[in-house]
């Protein structure tokens, strides 16, 4: 199947088969290494993208979810001032992940923040529920997740 879609703000054409896992044509063909297909079942979060604006676990979509669309990996947050904002309430508030799951959970706090703001706290642990690593504290998180959301509207309103 031909696909072609933009990948961090690039367009990307490849052939893939049509029932292949849109987390491995990622991770295997497209070398991209913050995507970990882990569980296969979207439970982990370690393969979180921003899929047309909204957060997706890759390895439970089939790679023409993709086709004519948008995804948004960590690779393509990196450079942004949004990740300098999460990157910094996450420091903060000493919820720093390892880095094993830190590209995961700064594409879901992105997520979080596209939609609000000023997430409460119940939301950020809905949206966080099923994402598991030891290396996280989930109440730190979630205060780095509100402290990333206040320099992101302080930045805004500059």
């Amino acid at each position: 199947m031909k696909l072609s879609f933009t990948l961090n703000h690039q367009l990307v054409s490849v052939d893939a088969p049509a029932s292949q896992r849109l987390s491995d044509l990622l991770h295997d063909t497209l070398q991209i290494h913050s995507i970990h297909p882990s569980c296969y079942r979207g439970e982990c979060g370690n393969c979180a993208v921003i899929l047309n604006g909204e957060l997706a676990f890759s390895c439970i979509l089939p790679v023409f979810a993709a086709d004519k669309g948008e995804i948004i990996t960590y690779e393509g947050l990196r450079d942004s001032e949004e990740y300098e904002d999460i990157m910094k309430g996450l420091r903060e508030e000493k919820a720093f992940p390892c880095s094993y799951c830190l590209p995961s959970k700064v594409v879901i706090i992105k997520s979080i923040l596209e939609n609000s703001l000023d997430p409460s706290t119940q939301e950020i642990f809905e949206t966080f529920s099923g994402t598991s690593c030891p290396c996280t504290n989930f109440h730190n998180l979630a205060r780095g997740v509100k402290r990333a959301g206040f320099h992101r509207r302080s930045r805004l309103h500059e």
